[in-house]
């Protein structure tokens, strides 16, 4: 929230991913916001300097309104943040922001999250206990 304003920005952003040059990225948020804002994405060089885009500019959402951005990295970026910038007196608020490759995951991304389980030296008891565990809540193995 902004309650005054004479110049400068309110930036909501999450840390520095690293990211593959050339590769094409997809940036999803929901927003709601009683005045203007835009999306800036602010990459960083291998050489450590900065490169600032401008992917949207955002009209006012009463009520949680989704975004979707292609990004395509360019040649000698090594990582990236999105600004969601707030540059005038008004309330701002993002949820559910992610940034995703759908080309790195064999082309597509994944319809269900996904989660491993690691067991450590494939032990009888392990083949015994977990693996009955497992099926009986749906959960797909492949160490049996």
């Amino acid at each position: 929230m902004v309650t005054a304003y004479t110049d400068g920005d309110s930036k909501w952003y999450f840390n520095d991913v690293s990211v593959i040059e050339n590769e094409t990225y997809v940036y999803d948020v929901q927003y709601k916001s009683d005045a203007p804002s835009k999306l800036t994405v602010r990459y960083t060089t291998s050489s450590g300097g900065y490169i600032y885009s401008e992917i949207a500019n955002l009209d006012p959402a009463a009520s949680w309104t989704h975004v979707e951005k292609q990004i395509t990295i360019p040649s000698g970026v090594t990582s990236l943040t999105v600004f969601h910038i707030l540059a005038q007196v008004g309330n701002l608020s993002i949820d559910e922001a992610f940034l995703s490759n759908p080309g790195a995951i064999l082309g597509t991304p994944f319809a269900n999250g996904m989660l491993t389980f690691s067991f450590d030296d494939g032990w009888l008891s392990q083949k015994d206990n977990a693996i009955p565990l497992l099926n009986a809540k749906g959960i797909k193995e492949t160490f049996g």
